[in-house]
């Protein structure tokens, strides 16, 4: 399953790296913005599979995480190119965090139950 995530994950930064390169609507911004989440939604999904835990809560975090991380992909293309006042950033950033959370949350319930 690591591998499978990395390829994936690959794959993804770069079809949307030769996307951004390709299309002259795709501001710079918007393609660095994608592409860190896909960066770091393949990192957490990787963690996941590398973190020991019961396969009940792997298997909600995976499903979790990838709808989150489609969720921050859609902000990010349809973000303002800029970094100042930008909702959409603040938002997928929240939404990180928030994976980040619940991943050692759920590391740490998984042990104890």
């Amino acid at each position: 399953m690591k591998k499978i995530t990395l390829i994936i994950g690959g794959t993804l930064f770069t079809v949307n790296l030769l996307i951004g390169l390709l299309l002259s609507v795709y501001p710079l911004f918007n393609l660095f913005f994608t592409s860190m989440v896909i960066i770091a939604t393949t990192l957490l999904l990787y963690l996941l599979c590398k973190i020991k835990m019961k396969d009940g809560f792997v298997v909600g975090l995976y499903a979790f995480f990838s709808c989150l991380g489609f969720i921050e992909l859609i902000l990010g293309a349809v973000s303002h190119d800029s970094v100042q006042d930008n909702g959409y950033l603040v938002a997928s950033i929240i939404l990180i965090a928030l994976q980040a959370i619940s991943l050692v949350i759920c590391n740490v319930v998984s042990k104890n139950v």
